[in-house]
């Protein structure tokens, strides 16, 4: 699928992963052997995704000499990637002539280009910065998530203006939920509406019904009540997607449905078997990869052809809400902001090859709590965000049956009426998260940031509001390393600062080791951790003090004091 920038004369690719292997064509490459593609994508499963497209696309190029000569190419694609499961293997950095592709998140890209880049030494960072920063093309995938990164992608590509000297700076953004924006936006064409594949996802069937809970029932119990039942109305063997915004409800859910699983005898009710995934954020590499080859297991990977015998369940969160190419017969979810919504219902019957039903439970109402009277306008805000959630529902047309029609036909009309509703534009506006609030990018923090050779400069500024806004309430995050080799050795001094950073500047964290989460999370892990290890020790000093307890009473034993 080619589309065209409005100030390019060369065609750019949607680089979503799943279309690369269609996608990516003579005139594809052609641009990219203008210089190097750049894709960013704020999800880490799917920046290992797009590199394994990159490299299906350059064995098809190496694979035919013909395209290899016409491309002018005389070497292999260069392929790098910043984040993921690939480590860097500094390939981008070898020729910055040669054509390359170069795929990584938004923290690894976005802070190469403004000369703070992660992992990189500073004398190497103003080689990142120059060669991301000229002759690109950056590709921002799911640009709906990261509005400040895009904002900021946007500022660089307009200062740096086409010259004679530095080649251009070029920003694609892609997103199916993208913000209303003034730009040239490129969608599909009436032609494109009438295409036998287009015209079977858009009108892909899936029927979406509210249920409100009561103030007695916990979402995590409502939510396995409604997965079961669906799970057991249907005669096949469904993949059924569950959809929390906790990752403890998530958890506490997989739990409740596996119990129901489990049948009871008194009851009289059966076991059935049953197979569950959990598929959540706060994962190291290898983590990653076995929950990625479970779920083409369980045949949840769109376009998976597996035969199941018994109904499967995923429990997600927003790990399992963008770039990752799932697909299951029927959803149930809690509710969240409009944007996200649309990316759940993205999920579910892709194909359009069956009929899915979703079930939405929305919450009660919100009630103020002791703190939140005496702040009334804190939780005004909370009931007037829990009636703008549900509005955009209530705008879709309705099927036969009274349910809600959610197929992505029915997104795309509801979408195209908010262009000249203003109304409706509003509704839309208001259930959608509000983008997060950012600094501006000007040249003398651009210069101060440039000043890689000083350790420490007072106008240098942390480079995190540039790149993800400020966030209210955003919780910390800490990184946790597992390594066996440290710089410190058993009955010998602590090390010096300079032994410690020598130590680390030669042997810096590798992605595997590394896991990324909230900071309240390691902190529970460590307390958790230790409380166990005290434990255990505790038991076993129990035990040795119990033995030796017996042995002193055995007449066969006779203890004494050790002479010194």
């Amino acid at each position: 699928m080619l589309i065209y920038h409005p100030v390019s004369i060369f065609p750019l690719v949607l680089v979503k992963p799943r279309l690369w292997r269609s996608g990516l064509s003579h005139d594809v490459l052609t641009l990219i052997c203008h210089g190097a593609l750049v894709y960013v994508v704020d999800r880490r499963a799917v920046v290992d995704q797009a590199t394994e497209e990159a490299l299906r696309l350059r064995k098809m190029v190496d694979g035919n000499p013909n395209l290899k000569q016409k491309l002018g190419l005389e070497r292999s694609l260069l392929i790098s990637t910043l984040r993921g499961q690939y480590v860097d293997n500094r390939e981008w950095l070898d020729d910055p002539a040669a054509p390359a592709i170069i795929v990584g998140t938004v923290d690894m890209i976005g802070s190469r280009l403004l000369f703070e880049g992660y992992g990189v030494s500073r004398k190497m960072r103003p080689y990142h910065a120059g060669l991301l920063g000229a002759d690109a093309l950056v590709v921002l995938d799911e640009a709906h998530l990261v509005p400040p990164f895009e904002h900021l992608l946007r500022a660089i590509e307009k200062y740096f203006a086409p010259s004679a000297t530095v080649p251009q700076f070029r920003l694609l953004s892609l997103s199916a939920t993208g913000r209303t924006r003034s730009d040239n936006v490129f969608g599909l064409t009436k032609d494109d509406l009438e295409h036998p594949a287009v015209k079977k996802r858009l009108d892909a069937r899936k029927s979406l019904r509210i249920k409100q809970l009561d103030k007695n029932t916990k979402l995590e119990d409502a939510l396995a009540k409604h997965a079961w039942e669906l799970a057991k109305e249907d005669k096949q063997a469904v993949r059924l997607l569950v959809y929390s915004d906790s990752r403890e409800v998530a958890q506490k859910t997989k739990e409740a449905v596996e119990k129901l699983a489990e049948g009871g005898k008194k009851a009289g009710k059966p076991a059935v078997e049953i197979d569950t995934e959990l598929f959540v954020g706060g994962r190291r590499v290898f983590e990653r990869e076995q929950a990625k080859e479970r779920l083409k297991t369980l045949g949840f990977m769109a376009g998976s052809r597996i035969e199941r015998s018994r109904p499967t369940l995923l429990f997600a969160t927003s790990a399992g809400e963008v770039g990752v190419d799932l697909d299951a017969d029927h959803m149930v979810c809690d509710l969240v902001a409009w944007e996200r919504m649309v990316q759940r219902l993205g999920r579910v019957n892709r194909r359009g090859e069956s009929a899915a039903k979703v079930i939405v439970l929305v919450e009660p109402k919100p009630k103020a709590d002791e703190k939140e009277r005496k702040l009334l306008e804190g939780h005004e805000k909370k009931v007037c965000e829990w009636e703008n959630r549900q509005k955009p529902i209530r705008e879709l047309r309705k099927n036969d049956d009274g349910s809600f029609d959610a197929s992505p036909g029915a997104l795309l009309d509801l979408k195209t009426r908010a262009s000249t509703d203003e109304g409706l534009r509003k509704t839309i506006e208001g259930a959608t998260t509000p983008e997060p609030l950012r600094p501006a990018l000007t040249r003398p923090l651009v210069e101060a940031w440039a000043m890689t050779s000083l350790e420490k400069h007072p106008g240098r500024p942390a480079i995190q509001p540039w790149l993800r806004g400020w966030i209210k309430d955003d919780p910390p995050q800490t990184a946790v390393v597992w390594r066996k080799y440290l710089p410190v050795r058993t009955g010998s001094k602590p090390p010096m600062k300079k032994e410690v950073e020598a130590f680390f500047e030669a042997a810096p964290p590798h992605l595997s080791e590394i896991l990324e989460t909230e900071t309240f999370r390691v902190v529970d892990w460590i307390v958790k951790r230790a409380k166990r290890v005290s434990e255990q020790a505790n038991k076993r000093r129990g035990a040795f003090e119990e033995r030796m307890k017996e042995l002193s009473e055995d007449s066969k034993y006779t203890f004494s004091k050790p002479a010194y």
